[in-house]
């Protein structure tokens, strides 16, 4: 399998005893492009794969930190509002909230999109790893 990656000018990845990561190159690599991430267990006679696809580390933190500036956010627009209204005063901080939930169900959105532009790659990762590891059988 290492062989595989080293001539292989498309998915580049990374072959251990108890772990497969398959991802494609900077050339092939776009936003939405995903990663493979193999577990591989014995068990017995036979050797046992669980594989998730997840977008790339950094499109993942980069997602997590949008949700989390946009919570933040929120609950700093919340607090101010309440403040504003136990003042007596009009509580303006709260028309933060409406955009906020906008952006949060855009954001929320977006991840779909991505899904629905990297499900061909998805689909040739998987292709790869079951050639390369010979298996035929897919299970749920």
């Amino acid at each position: 399998m290492r062989g595989f990656f080293r001539s292989n000018d498309l998915i580049k990845g990374l072959a251990l005893p108890h772990r497969i990561e398959m991802a494609f190159t900077s050339e092939e690599q776009h936003l939405w492009s995903p990663q493979l991430i193999a577990d591989v267990r014995v068990e017995g006679e036979k050797t046992r794969l669980s594989v998730r696809f997840g977008p790339h580390p950094h499109v993942w933190g980069m997602y997590l930190a949008g949700h989390f500036v946009l919570g933040t956010l929120a609950l700093i627009a919340l607090s101010y509002g309440f403040a504003q209204l136990t003042l007596d005063q009009s509580p303006t901080a709260l028309l933060v909230l409406p955009a906020a939930l906008v952006l949060l169900g855009l954001l929320y959105g977006a991840s779909f999109v991505g899904q629905g532009l990297g499900f061909d790659q998805m689909v040739r990762l998987r292709d790869t790893l079951q050639r390369l590891a010979g298996t035929r059988e897919v299970e749920g």
